[in-house]
């Protein structure tokens, strides 16, 4: 889910119905089921109280933050109008993952997993062998 919002350009925000589709296109491609609305739905409210996404209201098709305190007047819930951003970038996010991956590998391997991050990306062979160099 976050891969899908972390795609959007900034200054933009994906109401459900955007979400939905571009999840169940994604899962489409690696052959699998799309997701029901209903669960991308609960998804996105948890990943907003996790602090992960941050929600939105498109006003005139532009998003503005919904306050949460006090009587405002955008704390409207599961408003047709309600959109998300991601709230962090892939990498703050994501930094506990990698550092569980590289955890994974024996001390004196664990320079390993970024040559095979790279391997993964699919980087140039030169480029490997640059970053291989580099490390100690």
């Amino acid at each position: 889910m976050l891969s899908v919002l972390w795609d959007v350009k900034e200054g933009e925000a994906l109401k459900l119905s955007e979400v939905h589709r571009r999840l169940s296109e994604r899962r489409a491609h690696y052959g699998e089921p799309a997701p029901a609305l209903t669960s991308v739905s609960s998804t996105l409210r948890a990943a907003v109280a996790r602090g992960l996404l941050t929600e939105m209201r498109l006003i005139g098709g532009t998003p503005v933050e919904v306050s949460r305190g006090g009587r405002a007047m955008l704390h409207a819930t599961r408003s047709p109008h309600t959109a998300y951003v991601a709230a962090h970038a892939p990498g703050a996010v994501l930094l506990p993952v990698f550092r569980t991956l590289t955890e994974a590998y024996p001390p004196a391997l664990r320079s390993q997993a970024l040559l095979d991050m790279a391997r993964a990306l699919d980087l140039p062979e030169d480029v490997r062998h640059k970053i291989e160099k580099l490390i100690p």
